[in-house]
């Protein structure tokens, strides 16, 4: 299957397009699914970055404008595809904060005064002058104050496999993709990245449960890896 970056889809793909995508949510089909991933690769759906002066901005693949010339920088995905009321980390004068685009318009729900910030799903997360935190932005609150040593992101991203980790006062909380956390208590978390987190309490490993206790029965664990 040969991919061509250089065709824009029209209006007719981008409807057939939304149209297997609602099919195939309602019911898999193995022949929609083919098409669709035949219209994914043979168009380029990608976001354009465009340059006014020393500033930039953001264009849908039908060269409808996202966001003004106005930011400095993005952290976007290859491939990344945004539309009206999607999210994106964006940077003014070396900060970084993230922006709600709306129709003809856009405004910050974190304001750019960040040194880093995780691909912004639900959850994200945060670092300022050295301390880490997690924002949820259903909530539009933190889960997690800025009072954490470190957070590892992978490529950019909180969780990985829907689980995250984050450190604080030196022991381990875990964190996944819905915003349920556990307190930091753990010693070390294993580095698999399949089945129910395992994590080691005291001396004792064992899978996490809801409440942030330990068992040695897998059937206990709350948390688990999903691949996708």
């Amino acid at each position: 299957m040969t991919t061509n970056n250089h065709n824009k889809p029209n209006q007719t793909v981008f409807e057939r397009r939304r149209d297997i995508k609602q099919k195939l949510n309602a019911e898999w089909n193995e022949d929609l699914n083919e098409e669709y991933l035949n219209i994914m690769n043979n168009y380029n759906w990608e976001l354009e970055v465009f340059q006014e002066g020393n500033k930039y901005g953001l264009k849908m693949w039908d060269g409808t404008t996202l966001l003004p010339a106005e930011f400095d920088n993005f952290r976007t995905l290859t491939l990344d595809e945004l539309n009206f009321g999607d999210k994106v980390v964006a940077n003014i004068n070396g900060k970084w904060g993230v922006v709600l685009i709306e129709k003809n318009s856009w405004k910050w729900l974190l304001q750019p005064e960040f040194d880093t910030i995780s691909y912004p799903n639900d959850i994200v997360a945060l670092k300022k002058e050295g301390k880490w935190g997690i924002y949820c932005f259903s909530q539009a609150e933190y889960l997690i104050s800025m009072e954490c040593e470190t957070i590892p992101l992978s490529n950019g991203f909180l969780c990985v496999n829907g689980i995250g980790h984050y450190k604080k006062d030196g022991l381990w909380g875990i964190i996944n993709d819905d915003g349920e956390f556990t307190e930091a208590l753990f010693s070390e978390v294993e580095d698999d990245v399949e089945g129910p987190v395992k994590v080691k309490l005291g001396e004792q490993w064992g899978y996490v449960r809801k409440d942030g206790t330990i068992s040695e029965n897998q059937d206990d664990a709350h948390f688990w890896f999903t691949m996708e």
